[in-house]
Parts: C-alpha cells; sequence; structure tokens
C-alpha cells in the first residue's frame, strides 16, 4: 500500500507542476507565508483534509487565472527555505492529532528549470483531528475533522454521508496495511516495515548544514567572509519532547531568560537596536548575525546564531585564537582549553532553554564542529596551563555529537564534555584530554567572576 494516491516518483512529480490542475487527490496554493499563521493554518487544513481523503499533494506557487493554474510569479519568494521538510512537519505536529509525516520536494518544472514546493500527505490509518485552534480562528478549529469535498475544497464533513466516507476509508487503509504484512508472512518474507524517521542524528546534521547556507548568504550579502576565513566552531541542537511552541517573540524571551552567567559575551546573546545585529524573523525562525557594523568585527565576537520554535538552535562563531594579538597570526594555533568553556557554555544553553519550555527531562541532540583546523599548533593562550605546541592538526574539520537528557547535563557535564571533544582532540596526534583537567577547568568556568 502507497502512502498517497499516486506514486511520487519523480516523473510523476514533474507531472503535477507541468500541469497543474486541482482534484480531490491534490490542492493547489499560492505562495503562503508561513510566518503568518493564518497562511500557516491554510496549509495545515489542506494537509489535514487530504490524509483524511486518502492520501495526496500540495502543491505551492500557482494562481488561477480565467479558470487555469499558472505560476504565481509575483509572490515568488527569493528562495524556498521556508519550505524546508523540517519545517512543514513542525507544523503538521502542532496541528495533526495523531502525527503524522509529510515529504517535501522541491520539484523543477521539467520546461522552465523554475523549482516548486510539493507536499506529499500520507493516507490517514484512523481520522485525523485538529488539536489547536489557528491564531484568528478562521482557517481551523481545535478538534475539528476536515475532508475533500467536490469543488474541490477542504472543508469539515457536512453530512452522515461525508462522515461514512471518512470513516470507511481510514479502515480500508488499515486493512490493505494488515493484509499487505499477512501477505509477507505466507510468503516468508518479514513485516513489512514503513519508512523509519530520520534519526535525531541525521536531524541535528540537516539543520546545521540547512544553518550554515543561511550563514553564507548573509555573510556574502554584507561583505565580512574575511573575519571568519581561518575558521569557525557551530554549536547545534535539538530538544527532542513535545511542548507548547513559543512564538518568535516568545523564543527572543526564552532566549534571553537563558543566557548563562559564565562569560562575558554569552551565546544566543539577543542585542537590541537597529546597529547591534538584533534578532530578525526568518522562515519561521529567529535569527542574528554579530558581525560587520555591529559591537565587535574580530572572529571571537562575530556570531551568527539561529533559534526556531520547534526546538533547534544553531550558533557559529569565529575562533578567538585568531583574533589580533601580538607575535601570534591567525589560523596557526588552538587553545586546548577553549573547547571545554565554550561546549560547556552551549551544552548548559540547552538544558536552560529546555527548562524555560517546561521540558527539563527532554533528550538534547547535540553537534559541535570546528573547521579550518589543518596545520594548526595546539597550545593553551594562558600560562597557568602548558602545552608546548608540537602537536599539530592533521585534518581541517571535525563533527562529533552527543544525546544526553537535558536534567542531566549540568551534574555529569566533564564527562559529556571529554566524550563530545574527543574526536576533535585526536586530530591532533591523538592528543587525549585527561578528565582531571576539563573538571578542574569547569571549576574556574563556573566560578563567580
Amino acid at each position: 500500500m502507497t502512502s498517497s494516491p499516486i506514486e511520487e516518483t519523480p516523473r510523476q512529480l514533474q507531472a503535477l507542476v507541468a500541469y497543474p490542475r486541482e482534484d480531490l487527490d491534490r490542492e493547489l496554493k499560492g505562495w503562503l507565508d508561513l510566518d503568518d499563521g493564518e497562511n500557516a493554518a491554510s496549509l495545515m487544513k489542506a494537509v489535514l483534509a487530504l490524509s483524511n481523503h486518502g492520501g495526496g499533494f500540495v502543491l505551492i506557487g500557482f494562481t488561477e487565472k480565467l479558470g487555469t493554474w499558472v505560476e504565481d510569479a509575483a509572490g515568488r519568494p527569493a528562495d524556498l527555505m521556508m519550505y524546508e521538510q523540517d519545517r512543514i512537519n513542525g507544523l503538521v505536529a502542532s496541528y495533526a492529532e495523531p502525527v503524522f509525516h509529510c515529504e517535501v520536494h522541491h520539484v523543477v518544472h521539467p520546461q522552465t528549470g523554475v523549482a516548486y514546493p510539493v507536499v506529499v500527505v500520507p493516507a490517514g490509518r484512523v481520522p485525523i483531528r485538529a488539536k489547536r485552534d489557528s491564531p484568528e480562528m478562521r482557517q481551523v478549529r481545535i478538534n475539528n475533522y476536515y475532508v475533500r469535498l467536490p469543488g474541490p475544497k477542504s472543508e469539515t464533513p457536512r453530512s452522515g454521508a461525508d462522515w461514512d466516507r471518512l470513516l470507511r476509508r481510514c479502515t480500508l487503509n488499515d486493512r490493505d496495511a494488515l493484509l499487505d504484512d499477512i501477505r509477507q508472512l505466507l510468503g516468508g518474507g518479514q513485516l513489512a516495515a514503513s519508512q523509519p524517521p530520520p534519526s535525531t542524528l541525521d536531524r541535528v546534521d540537516a539543520w546545521a548544514e540547512s544553518s550554515l547556507e543561511r550563514w553564507a548568504r548573509l555573510v556574502a550579502e554584507r561583505g565580512v567572509a574575511d573575519v571568519y576565513e581561518h575558521g569557525t566552531a557551530t554549536y547545534a541542537y535539538l530538544i527532542n519532547a513535545t511542548f507548547s511552541q513559543p512564538s518568535q517573540q516568545e523564543l527572543i524571551r526564552v532566549l534571553e531568560r537563558s543566557k548563562g552567567p559564565e562569560t562575558g559575551w554569552p551565546m544566543w546573546l539577543v542585542l537590541h537596536g537597529d546597529r547591534t545585529g538584533g534578532p530578525q524573523p526568518h522562515t519561521g525562525a529567529v535569527e542574528a548575525i554579530l558581525a560587520g557594523g555591529t559591537v565587535f568585527n574580530d572572529p571571537s565576537h562575530s556570531d551568527y546564531w539561529r533559534a526556531d520554535p520547534t526546538g533547534r538552535f544553531f550558533l557559529l562563531r569565529g575562533f578567538e585564537e585568531d583574533d589580533e594579538a601580538e607575535g601570534r597570526a591567525s589560523g596557526t594555533v588552538f587553545d586546548f582549553l577553549l573547547p571545554v568553556w565554550r561546549c560547556a557554555e552551549a551544552l548548559l544553553h540547552a538544558s536552560r532553554v529546555a527548562d524555560q519550555l517546561g521540558v527539563p527531562e527532554a533528550t538534547i541532540t547535540f553537534r559541535a564542529s570546528w573547521t579550518g583546523l589543518e596545520g594548526r599548533a595546539l597550545l593553551s593562550l594562558w600560562e597557568r596551563r602548558f602545552m608546548d605546541g608540537s602537536r599539530r592538526a592533521r585534518e581541517d574539520a571535525v563533527v562529533s555529537h552527543v544525546e544526553v537528557s537535558a536534567d542531566s547535563i549540568s551534574p555529569n557535564l566533564a564527562a559529556i564534555l571529554q566524550q563530545l571533544l574527543a574526536p576533535l582532540y585526536a586530530v591532533f596526534d591523538f592528543f587525549q584530554m585527561p578528565l582531571s583537567v576539563v573538571e578542574e577547568e569547569l571549576a574556574r568556568f563556573r566560578s563567580p567572576r
């Protein structure tokens, strides 16, 4: 049994955008600003109805003129980042009960070469209802069921016959899936398994990569790439839990309340004012780039951060080792203590945000990365520790992950950091950071200053 009425092969998806039309199993919409709550709810209303219908497609970027569907050229955005799969499924998770997973493809028109988002909606095995109102209660109402009706349109069932069709369709979907499993068993095969959802590591990697793409565009626009030319560190994490998603304004307040006291330039710093690089909305998330014409211009104060109400956070920063300093050329050294401090700060930030969102027991999937390492000498910039600089990085980039519960981060921080940082130190001629050094640095990190 397929998850939608049509097998979503690339050729068939291209046929949808090449010959756009509405039907009971497909709905067309213009370019929707998903930052607008009612626009997002309009899309979710169609998705809920299509799932109850037995699956289908939502095509975005089309408008009807004189009875014909054509490209909505006037409203086309500069990029399609607003229509990322994670973003769409975040909306599904906030509106659908039970939750299901949609696929989102950016399908290129075979003649024009222009891409359009296509949301592939699976068939529901039980009736899907709305679990919340849309912001102005114009599109979606809590506890309503939506179906596809002639027109075509997405509406609540209007008659007993509409309800009969919905229940019969879900029963048949469930029966077909059960029969498929039985056939597999009788044929000596294994139970048919649905495609597993992306792992949390895949999801945090995808979030980090999409954030890096966004950062690269902003850096190019502002002409500040040189501040990052010798390398960067990034910190990304997911909060894996069910919670009431904050608005963008509420998310900014969560970040302000989650600011740690350990350093003078905290991560996910919220500044206010036109010239400070204060937070801005973008594709449902909040972002800030603190580089070029802001408070500081050195690498270690040149941050780009991104925060998403679904529980995704990203921060990029240049290296302190590359700040202007007498007798030290940028890109040549790497301090072996700074990763302890910076990763500790980012992990504690994740714990505080989870607590602010009301899910202190949430699982945190954390990712750190470093670029521009090759050839750097490992040493200490401070006299309290000695490292002779004989170890040099043999690789240019490192990515490392840990997955821990938010409430276990603070009491187990030293052990978590030793695990997280081991791949980084290993590229410096297999250096191993002693746990005792991590513990001593954390004591200094946490001490009031």
